[in-house]
């Protein structure tokens, strides 16, 4: 399929998560009211109702999949992923200190930061597309 794009891993990893977190958005216009009493979403839902967070999730989303397609050098998608995957590691993280939610909270915002982590590191790495490119080129300039 051509669409005048690039496909390469970072464009992959970057639309299906790009996707996933649309997907996270849309469920939180769904989510049942016992949730939002959560102490564990106090701190969060202080800030924004669940619905604007999800407007946020869905913004973010779509941003990470744009940057997926467009052939910049740095995705900005991962970025703004791992942004709001920090917020929230420290909302479930502070929810537990301040709030007294279960300690099991602890958990989910230990896998938040854990998510941010790899968003950063992964936008480091370079796509196998580019290691070939690099190496043709230095081939080519070298012989």
């Amino acid at each position: 399929m051509k669409l005048g794009v690039r496909w390469t891993r970072h464009s992959r990893i970057l639309l299906g998560a790009g996707a996933l977190y649309v997907g996270i958005g849309v469920s939180y216009f769904y989510t049942p009211e016992i949730y939002r009493k959560a102490p564990s979403l106090k701190i969060p839902l202080e800030i924004m109702t669940f619905t604007q967070w999800g407007i946020v999730y869905i913004v973010v989303g779509a941003l990470a999949m744009v940057s997926g397609i467009l052939k910049t050098r740095k995705p900005f998608g991962y970025m703004l992923m791992a942004a709001l995957s920090s917020a929230w590691a420290a909302f479930y993280i502070m929810g537990v200190i301040f709030e007294h939610a279960p300690k099991l909270t602890l958990i989910t915002g230990l896998l938040f930061a854990m998510l941010a982590f790899i968003w950063i590191q992964v936008s480091g790495f370079l796509s196998p597309e580019a290691v070939e490119r690099t190496v043709e080129a230095h081939r080519a300039n070298s012989g």
